[in-house]
């Protein structure tokens, strides 16, 4: 082989070696890229993923916020409604002490604050209204009671019946303001059901409290 043919040779070579290489690093960048892309896919779905899972998050969270707003809401316009449903019956507390139907029952709610007070508490009062003076002598004149009461008639007095021990150690609170404060919770929970009663029948629910 001559000089010629062995560079022509060793040319042929090189050019088969380069195009070989360039093959490679040609289908090494297509794999490369082709590696990026699915990364770059991949990585859009995580992204897209975690988003979507952080704006749900966000929604849920949205939403017990409008709930808790909207119970607390309701919550603040029940009270209100109570409340001003129990001034009303306080502010008739009053006139219901001075009817009939009060004074019949006034003997069973002095014998209720009585039997708190025995022998040992010394001179007791009961305290009525001066309208009630009467009617109060009369069930304790007609009751058998264990301790000697006096009633007294006292402008200042709430309506109903207050028993209290002349050395202050016992008081009996059984005056309608005390009596219907007790039973505000009971009460609250019933006016609630009625309530609710007449929106779910559309004000046709029961009426009054019995």
């Amino acid at each position: 082989m001559s000089m010629e043919e062995l560079v022509a040779a060793l040319e042929r070579d090189a050019r088969r070696r380069a195009r070989s290489l360039t093959a490679g690093a040609v289908e090494r960048a297509r794999e490369i890229r082709r590696q990026a892309r699915r990364e770059v896919r991949r990585r859009w779905k995580a992204h897209r993923k975690r988003r979507l899972a952080e704006l749900r998050a966000e929604a849920a969270r949205r939403e017990e916020r409008v709930r808790r707003d909207a119970e607390e809401s309701e919550l603040a316009a029940r009270a209100a409604c109570l409340d001003r449903i129990f001034e009303a019956a306080v502010s008739q507390l009053e006139e219901a002490a001075g009817s009939e139907a009060y004074r019949r029952v006034l003997p069973d709610h002095l014998a209720a604050a009585l039997r708190h007070v025995g022998p040992g508490d010394g001179d007791v009062e009961v305290l009525v209204r001066p309208d009630l003076a009467e009617a109060a002598r009369a069930a304790l004149e007609e009751g058998a009671r264990d301790v000697e009461a006096r009633v007294v008639g006292d402008e200042g007095a709430a309506p109903g019946v207050l028993v209290r021990a002349e050395d202050g150690r016992v008081e009996v609170d059984n005056t309608l303001p005390e009596r219907l404060a007790r039973r505000r919770g009971a009460l609250a929970v019933e006016l609630v059901r009625r309530i609710e009663g007449d929106r779910e029948t559309g004000g046709e629910g029961d009426r009054g409290l019995g």
